[in-house]
C-alpha cells in the first residue's frame, strides 16, 4: 500500500514555481513507471477552451493510443507522436471533479458518442470524460468538496463569516481581472456565492446571522469600506500579511494535500493511470511521485 510523502509536496510559491518552469521538468506531459511496472501519464493541462492547444492534442494520443492492448493504430499530431504503450488505460483521473462523486460520474457532461466537432467541449475535462467514455475507460475526479474544506476551516477556528467573505473576495478578483462591473459583481455574489457557501457551510450556520452582508462584514473587519474597483484584490492572494491571505493559504494547502491522497488512492487501485491537472500541480506534485516512480520520462 503507497502513502504519499506529505513533506515532498511542495507549496504554492509563484518565484519558484516560475524559475521550476524554466528547468528541464518543466513539460506537458509527463510519464512516469514504478518498479513494480505501474505507469502514470501525467499531462499537465492549461486551463483553456482551446480546441486546438497542446492539451487538447495530448489528451486524445495519450487515452486512444493506450486504449486498447497491443495496438497498432498511430494517431498523429501537429506537435506530438507518443510512444507505443503495451498497456491499456486502466483510469482516466480529473480536475474539477469531486473526488467523492466516484467512478465515471454523470453530471451533464459530454457523453454523447456521436459528437464531431472539438467546438462541443467547454473545457478540457469535458473533453477527457468524452474520450475515455469514448474508448471504455474509466474516468473520476480528484478533487475535495467545499463543504470538506470548510470543515477544515471551521476546526482551524475560522469563522463562519470570514469563509463567506473570502469567498466574496475571490469572485472580487475574479471579476476585476476579467473586466467586468460592479452590478454582476453584487449580481453573483448575492444570487450564488452567498447562498451557495451558506447552504455548504449549513452545520455552522447556526454560529451567525442567517443574512450575510459582505459590505458591512469587509468594513468591520478591515475598518474601512469595499469599494468596487478601488479595493485590492490582494487581500485573496497567497502573498500577504491580511487574515484572507492566511485562510486563502490554509484553503489551498488542504485542496493540495487532499489531491495527492487521493491519487494514491487510484495509484494502489490501478496500474495504468491518465492524470490531468494543471501545470502548478505538477510543480507541487512531481517530488512525491518521484520517491514511487523511479523511471521518468519528460515526454513533451
Amino acid at each position: 500500500m503507497w502513502e504519499p510523502d506529505l513533506s515532498k509536496l511542495r507549496v504554492h510559491d509563484k518565484k519558484k514555481f516560475h524559475q521550476w518552469k524554466n528547468t528541464t521538468e518543466k513539460n506537458n506531459l509527463i510519464k512516469f513507471v514504478s518498479k513494480v511496472g505501474k505507469t502514470l501519464y501525467y499531462i499537465a493541462s492549461q486551463h483553456t477552451a482551446n480546441v486546438k492547444s497542446t492539451s487538447y492534442k495530448l489528451i486524445k494520443n495519450i487515452i486512444e493510443q493506450n486504449a486498447e492492448q497491443n495496438t497498432t493504430k498511430q494517431i498523429s499530431t501537429d506537435h506530438f507522436t507518443p510512444k507505443q504503450n503495451k498497456s491499456k488505460i486502466d483510469i482516466v483521473i480529473l480536475e474539477g471533479i469531486p473526488f467523492n462523486l466516484g467512478l465515471d460520474p454523470d453530471f451533464g457532461m459530454s457523453h454523447d458518442h456521436t459528437h464531431k466537432k472539438l467546438t462541443d467541449f467547454k473545457n478540457e475535462t469535458d473533453y477527457a470524460v468524452f474520450i475515455a467514455t469514448k474508448n471504455n475507460i474509466h474516468y473520476c475526479g480528484i478533487e475535495c468538496t467545499n463543504e470538506e474544506i470548510y470543515n477544515y476551516l471551521i476546526e482551524k477556528k475560522i469563522s463562519p463569516e470570514d469563509i463567506l467573505l473570502v469567498e466574496c473576495l475571490k469572485i472580487y478578483k475574479k471579476y476585476s481581472h476579467l473586466g467586468y462591473g460592479q452590478n454582476l459583481f453584487i449580481k453573483e455574489i448575492v444570487e450564488w456565492t452567498i447562498p451557495n457557501t451558506m447552504n455548504q457551510l449549513s452545520t455552522h450556520i447556526e454560529q451567525f446571522q442567517e443574512k450575510y452582508n459582505f459590505l458591512e462584514h469587509f468594513k468591520i473587519r478591515f475598518k474601512k469600506p469595499f469599494i468596487f474597483g478601488k479595493t485590492s484584490t490582494d487581500y485573496v492572494e497567497l502573498v500577504g500579511d491580511k487574515f484572507t491571505n492566511k485562510i486563502i493559504n490554509t484553503m489551498y494547502r488542504f485542496r493540495d494535500i487532499q489531491c495527492i491522497k487521493n491519487l494514491y488512492h487510484y495509484i494502489n487501485k490501478y496500474d495504468n493511470i491518465v492524470y490531468i491537472m494543471c501545470m502548478q500541480h505538477l510543480y507541487m506534485d512531481i517530488d512525491v511521485l518521484k520517491v514511487d516512480y523511479t523511471d521518468i520520462e519528460f515526454m513533451f
